[in-house]
């Protein structure tokens, strides 16, 4: 999960926060301190609530470190373990350093075709429309015989996409 500038909702200091946010965590002597409340997802960022607004956990830990809500930057971990919410573990960053971050962290994998989650066509559509597009078939009809729009067409068209997939 992302802290966006469009997502962000202010943090204020609480005491009721910090003791509901304390019961949350498993504090050890060396290493991460752990998140075992709520979490978002798959990736195992924690998450709270406070006055109906829910809260990743490494944002609210910030605030409790430093008294300060991080605003539109995002809480970034250094020991890259999303659960993890021990303060000198955590650092500020834009979205574009939390991006940069990922890359030399190796966490970013580029899923291709189908997997993506925003994928419309399958792997067995591109020869099709490869053969569709040197029959000369407009952008907008091959667009509308797979339910994409024609400029999905003109990236398969010119390799930006689905370039994965060889050509017959």
């Amino acid at each position: 999960m992302r802290s966006k500038p469009e997502n962000h909702k202010p943090l204020c200091f609480s005491l009721e926060l910090a003791f509901r946010f304390w019961t949350h965590v498993k504090v050890g002597s060396e290493g991460c301190w752990g998140w075992i409340g709520m979490t978002h997802g798959r990736g195992g960022y924690g998450l709270i609530e406070d006055r109906g607004v829910r809260y990743l956990a490494n944002r609210v830990a910030w605030l409790l470190k430093t008294r300060s809500d991080p605003g539109h930057l995002c809480v970034l971990h250094r020991c890259d373990n999303p659960p993890c919410v021990r303060p000198s573990h955590l650092f500020l960053g834009t979205f574009e350093d939390n991006m940069r971050d990922r890359i030399r962290k190796g966490r970013t994998v580029a899923v291709k075709g189908s997997e993506h989650f925003r994928a419309k066509l399958k792997e067995s559509d591109i020869p099709a429309i490869r053969r569709m597009l040197a029959n000369g078939i407009s952008l907008r009809k091959i667009g509308e015989r797979f339910g994409v729009h024609k400029e999905t067409i003109r990236a398969v068209s010119v390799g930006i996409t689905w370039s994965h997939i060889p050509h017959a």
